[in-house]
């Protein structure tokens, strides 16, 4: 499953004597960390039937410009354009 990400409260400062808090680093490293969970694939056409991944994984229709999340746990097929 992808983590949640907490942004920092909007009275927090995020930078101090140009320096990013230690509020912001750690934002930023929970943004880096799902955007490496992400991974999204991308290819000429609809992945249904065609592209095996694990659930949650997300896949873009180069040709239609679609994005499509995997919703079953195995398997090639499950993907809902989203």
């Amino acid at each position: 499953m992808i983590e949640t990400v907490i942004p920092p409260f909007r009275n927090q400062p995020l930078v101090l004597n140009d320096l990013p808090t230690q509020v912001t680093a750690e934002f930023l490293e929970q943004i880096a960390r799902l955007l490496e969970q992400l991974q999204i694939e991308s290819g000429n056409g609809t992945p249904e039937s065609s592209v095996l991944a694990g659930p949650d994984k997300l896949y873009r229709d180069t040709a239609t410009n679609t994005l499509y999340i995997k919703t079953t746990e195995t398997g090639n097929t499950g993907w809902v354009s989203i």
